[in-house]
């Protein structure tokens, strides 16, 4: 359903609509002006929020002036839930006649962010295969995530078996016909990369492997591992260089 109401547009899952109306999301401006809305971090494109209600929290993404690619998550969630894999639960989207655009998801109420779960009670063993089959499940779908870190795995551990939800979908596309090799090398080398910090057992990273490519039609070959790691090297270097210019770009939302 739409909200003909104020300027710009405001696209509501019809699921979602009562409890936005009740959140006083009544329309694209309120998105941007409720004062309830807490953003936890600003950078120069866009900002992240949250809105925490009575029973449930909410996310929001909003551009800033000038910036666009928020409203691109919309199409990545689209393409994720056409391919059967689980991801947020979109609640709402539109665009302010100013050209800022916003999307709003309902938080993965049971499920933990993967990189605070190792850096806390979790192995990587109980991760590793349904990472590996949801990684493989995405690159048999022809789809790329281009933001395949750890951290964009959230997990229900206490789910039997685990449960696993993919996020941040703004740049999943599907694979293009030419070139789709050099995607899912940089996919899967952004995910060993996100591993660095947990000292993972190279012989684990190989299991991770294996299973990755029962799940989907590329051979993880010798040639296919060096392309990996040579890309993991150049991300290191590259994510270096990018934190020493930006350093708060990639904080977390602390609670």
């Amino acid at each position: 359903m739409s909200y003909p109401v104020g300027p710009g547009y405001y696209q509501v899952e019809s699921a979602y609509a009562d409890l936005l109306k009740r959140a006083g999301l009544i329309d694209a401006m309120s998105v941007f002006e409720n004062p309830a809305i807490e953003p936890w971090r600003s950078i120069k494109e866009r900002e992240n929020c949250v809105l925490d209600l009575e029973d449930t929290r909410l996310h929001i993404k909003r551009n800033k002036k000038g910036f666009s690619g928020v409203e691109d998550e919309v199409a990545g969630i689209r393409h994720l839930q056409k391919a059967g894999i689980a991801t947020v639960p979109l609640a709402g989207y539109g665009k302010l006649n100013d050209g800022r655009g916003f999307v709003i998801t309902e938080h993965l109420n049971g499920f933990e962010d993967c990189e605070r779960l190792l850096e806390r009670v979790t192995t990587f063993e109980q991760l590793l295969l349904p990472t590996a089959q949801l990684a493989g499940k995405l690159h048999a779908a022809k789809l790329h995530h281009r933001d395949l870190y750890i951290g964009h795995f959230w997990a229900n551990v206490d789910a039997n078996p685990i449960a696993l939800r993919l996020i941040d979908a703004a740049r999943v596309k599907p694979l293009p016909r030419w070139f789709a090799r050099r995607w899912i090398v940089k996919d899967v080398a952004q995910f060993v990369f996100s591993l660095q910090k947990f000292k993972i057992d190279p012989q684990e990273i190989d299991r991770w492997l294996v299973e990755y490519a029962k799940h989907n039609d590329h051979p993880v070959t010798d040639l296919f591992k060096r392309a990996v790691f040579a890309k993991v090297r150049w991300i290191t270097k590259h994510d270096e260089k990018l934190r020493r210019a930006n350093p708060t770009r990639n904080v977390a939302i602390d609670r």
